[in-house]
């Protein structure tokens, strides 16, 4: 079933949206620091799939943790957690 021209045009001014609100998002609060960005130039270099989390997703793991009071954080995976292993550092950096 073929869509609408004008379904079509909203699906991508959404997709425009939804993609302008994560980058200001990632800009604002979530950007990747050079310890963040050296983890991932060392997994790369190692021949590691790239499949870490976003700094978005990092953020959004931090303000959870912290919301809830974790002291203590499980990561799980088999490959490299990199990305996630930073995020979790700052989640303990900020509740001690």
């Amino acid at each position: 079933m073929a869509q609408e021209p004008d379904e079509i045009t909203r699906l991508r001014q959404d997709a425009q949206a939804r993609a302008f609100i994560e980058s200001e998002l990632v800009r604002r609060y979530a950007t990747e620091d050079d310890s963040l960005r050296a983890a991932l130039e060392a997994g790369k270099a190692a021949g590691m799939p790239a499949i870490q989390i976003s700094p978005l997703q990092g953020k959004l793991l931090q303000v959870l943790a912290a919301a809830c009071g974790a002291r203590k954080i499980l990561g799980s995976g088999r490959w490299r957690a990199t990305a996630a292993s930073g995020w979790r550092g700052r989640c303990h950096r900020v509740g001690g």
